[in-house]
């Protein structure tokens, strides 16, 4: 799977490779919110800063994202950003010897 992308105001953002931090963020995430419905606003708030820890930019916080991503990309992105780091962790858990 390829790395995330997001545009905002008319520049697009490409996310590094994704830390253990941001790992274990996700998986908190899927913990605490994995029952809830998807429009609570602790789990929004929560979304639009995982999205900005994604792509570890000065110029892409919260804030930014909940001003100036569109509604109709916003889940989606996260679903993305999500099954991306399980992607990699499950990819080097495959490589692990034996």
């Amino acid at each position: 799977m390829e790395n995330p992308k997001i545009t905002l105001k008319g520049k697009t953002y490409t996310a590094p490779p994704p830390k253990v931090k941001l790992w274990r963020e996700v998986t908190k995430f899927k913990d605490k919110f994995g029952d809830k419905e998807q429009g609570d606003e602790e789990a929004l708030s929560e979304m639009e800063r995982l999205i900005a820890a994604a792509f570890n930019h000065p110029e892409i916080s919260a804030e930014v994202i909940e001003d100036e991503l569109d509604l109709d990309e916003f889940v989606p992105l996260f679903y993305q950003i999500a099954s991306w780091v399980a992607e990699a962790v499950s990819r080097k858990m495959t490589e692990l010897p034996k």
